[in-house]
């Protein structure tokens, strides 16, 4: 990210026009902020982007949003999670919906299983975080993950490794890095390029098989050990765990961290039928992460 004007920065990647209400823009009256977002429109742009400094323009945004989708249907909208915080604060204050819903505690558990394919900087501060606070680690070869003859093996020592620390007890972490600077990663890159992959396919490739494996891992925990509840961390991570895991759908059960809920899980397979996983990204939570999800607490 070498530009801080969205619009340009989006302009190296689509030939759409893109427009923008930037924050002074947005401290107009409600008829203004309306007349230049249809004025963007007819003017042709095809993005309209909305400039945010603090919660005060969200529930203005929401509005900007939610009253142009009324007249304009269907409306396609891309962003973080600050589209649903500028609806929500938008519906909130005109009456649309109720007080927000409060939701009971996750509760505490006795132990948690954690498996990351993240090589985030956030993620090795929260792994290590756990780790100086007794959680045992089970680090994964990764380069091996990507050996046929090698991969079965690997996997199986991360199971029996994993299950023998938590038949005394303590909690796990499963990783296959420890950060960018991990020197698995360039081992990992080696292999790859070695079996043809290119970048792009190289990058799928690692994440399928990474998260594919630590799936298998996870699997055999929570059928095993009949441990509750579960971290899965590592955006592309969590994609090909939950479908490893075969997981049909996720029922929320109550806050913790922004963007990584603890859920409910709904699968045909029993033993992964009703447990808890809280899927987060490699960027995702702070450092006590883990802490918070074995206590289930904010």
């Amino acid at each position: 990210m070498d530009e801080s004007d969205i619009r340009i920065h989006l302009s190296r990647q689509t030939a759409k026009r893109v427009g923008l209400i930037d924050i002074l823009q947005l401290s107009a009256p409600e008829t203004e902020i309306d007349k230049r977002l249809n004025s963007l429109i007819a003017s042709g742009n095809e993005i309209v982007l909305f400039d945010v400094l603090d919660d005060r323009q969200l529930p203005v945004i929401g509005r900007a949003m939610w009253v142009h989708a009324s007249r304009e249907s269907p409306l396609f909208v891309a962003g973080s999670s600050g589209v649903e915080y500028a609806l929500t604060a938008y519906w909130h204050a005109s009456g649309l919906v109720a007080a927000r819903p409060v939701f009971p505690g996750a509760g505490g558990v006795d132990q948690i299983a954690a498996v990351s394919g993240s090589c985030a900087p956030v993620t090795d501060r929260q792994l290590a975080w756990g780790l100086e606070r007794g959680f045992s680690e089970v680090p994964l070869d990764r380069a091996r993950l990507f050996l046929e003859t090698e991969a079965g093996i690997e996997i199986r020592s991360a199971i029996r490794r994993a299950l023998e620390q938590m038949a005394k007890g303590r909690s796990v972490i499963i990783h296959t890095a420890r950060g960018p600077q991990d020197p698995h990663i360039p081992a990992t890159r080696g292999i790859l390029e070695g079996q043809g992959q290119g970048s792009g396919a190289s990058k799928f490739h690692s994440g399928k098989t990474i998260g594919g494996a630590l799936g298998k891992i996870l699997g055999a925990i929570l059928e095993q050990a009949r441990v509750r509840r579960a971290v899965v961390a590592g955006g592309d991570t969590c994609g090909f765990v939950a479908r490893e895991l075969g997981i049909e759908a996720l029922e929320m059960i109550g806050p913790i961290a922004p963007g990584g809920p603890p859920c409910r899980v709904y699968a045909r397979h029993s033993s992964i039928k009703g447990r808890e996983i809280v899927f987060k990204g490699g960027q995702v939570g702070k450092v006590d992460v883990l802490d918070n999800v074995l206590r289930g607490v904010p």
